[in-house]
């Protein structure tokens, strides 16, 4: 029986090398598309930019659909030196970093677990599930922020750091997280560094090589996945 697969973007262009590489290709819906090979059958649900869009449209994908992993590939800025545009991460734990009560120069995180009475304070939202695949363990496991805004300014990129020692940025890593977590599934968040945090100038970005080897991750993951089950 074939194993069936969700991969999640927030664009197609983060991910259209490796769209082009399959020869079968069906647009299910505006948002839903079905790529599928001997082995495998696989969905690719392109939310558009954004936590709200990226929640919901995967809600409503899971709610009628069943999958046997779900993969969030997209690119992602770095807060430190060592992780160089076009490196792959694995984002294993991810933070709404914008999300809780302003204080001085920091936002004070305020995150309510569900089925608790009382409030917990708890900044991250972590990945339950153990990954068996050799191509993600073999990544960098970092923890991400996600943001609204695109941080452009040193002072914001330095206070988040400072704030929950995150190493990526992007606007939809964890309500990813959420809802796979609510749903049950085994998952993982894997992105692509395109630029550093921080940085206003867009010809910092190496969008294209970030997305090259994006695709070139995904599709080792899912050839993995093929010969696993």
């Amino acid at each position: 029986m074939r194993k069936k697969i969700l991969v999640v973007a927030a664009t197609g262009h983060e991910i259209s090398g490796f769209i082009k590489k399959w020869n079968s290709f069906i647009q299910i819906d505006q948002f839903l598309y079905n790529l599928s090979s001997l082995h495998l059958n696989v969905d690719v649900l392109i939310t558009s930019v954004g936590m709200v869009a990226t929640a919901y449209r995967l809600s409503c994908v899971l709610q009628k659909n069943t999958y046997d992993f779900v993969i969030n590939a997209g690119i992602c800025g770095s807060y430190i030196p060592s992780l160089k545009p076009g490196t792959v991460v694995h984002v294993s734990e991810d933070c709404f970093a914008e999300l809780g009560i302003e204080g001085k120069d920091v936002i004070n995180p305020l995150f309510i677990k569900d089925n608790e009475e009382k409030i917990k304070v708890e900044a991250f939202v972590r990945n339950a599930y153990e990954i068996p695949l050799k191509t993600i363990q073999v990544l960098p496991r970092v923890k991400g922020a996600t943001v609204n805004t695109v941080t452009t300014s040193e002072n914001r990129k330095k206070s988040i750091i400072a704030q929950y020692g995150a190493a990526t940025e992007s606007m939809e890593g964890a309500a990813f997280l959420y809802v796979c977590n609510a749903f049950g599934l085994p998952y993982a968040q894997i992105r692509s560094v395109s630029n550093y945090a921080g940085c206003p100038e867009d010809k910092t970005w190496h969008f294209e090589t970030a997305s090259q080897n994006l695709c070139h991750a995904l599709q080792n993951t899912l050839d993995e996945i093929d010969n696993l089950f």
